[in-house]
């Protein structure tokens, strides 16, 4: 169910059990183990995290023994009310400022629904780790990927117009004009990357191995 609006206000129907969610999440990690329970309330380690649900509704009682017993194996999903959506808003909310700093960290989200003799909710949380360097890191945000391609592009046209190193048959003029132009385009390089380049320039080097 989502927020109702009432002139400025944003009443959530939902709040106490979102409440009660949120208490009973906070016992369910007192009783993990130390390394566990640093995950889970380290905010600020972590900054993207992806989201895997499982939702396991009751089985009716009034369900016929043989579709109660397809239904116990797990296998076929519950194609029901209440919708996905309105159930992982549910649990986002409810987890919110608890498994992590805020629900827009959760960058990958999917969800299931089952149903079970024993109806519950299962998350999987798990940190999304930046694959980068921070070297990596710090090189990269210094250029756009355009930026990059146009850099790539000005040097293919530089070295078309890098004459052969004491080449005796060229026309000398012919040399000469190339050269013109390629000190040009190498001016041209510097303006447009120069303060880049400068800036990558003063990260620190690998250390030599």
């Amino acid at each position: 169910m989502r927020p109702r609006f009432s002139r400025r206000v944003a009443y959530d129907p939902q709040q106490k059990e979102k409440e009660q969610l949120k208490i009973r999440l906070l016992t369910e990690l007192q009783s993990l183990h130390k390394e566990a329970l640093d995950f889970a309330v380290d905010t600020e380690k972590y900054t993207a995290y992806s989201l895997r649900l499982v939702f396991y509704l009751p089985i009716p009682e009034s369900w016929p023994t043989k579709k109660k017993n397809l239904y116990e194996w797990n296998a076929v999903p519950a194609a029901v009310k209440p919708d996905s959506d309105n159930l992982e808003k549910w649990i986002l909310d409810g987890a919110n400022k608890i498994l992590y700093p805020d629900d827009c960290k959760i960058v990958s989200l999917s969800s299931e629904k089952y149903y079970s003799w024993n109806p519950r909710t299962v998350l999987m949380l798990s940190p999304i780790a930046n694959p980068l360097q921070e070297r990596t890191s710090a090189i990269l945000s210094a250029f756009s990927y355009g930026d990059m391609l146009s850099l790539f592009h000005d040097v293919d046209q530089l070295k078309s117009l890098m004459p052969e190193h004491e080449c005796d048959y060229e026309d000398r003029n012919d040399r000469y004009a190339r050269l013109n132009l390629a000190a040009e385009r190498l001016y041209l390089m510097a303006y447009r990357y120069g303060k880049a380049l400068n800036q990558i320039s003063k990260i620190k080097p690998l250390e030599a191995e």
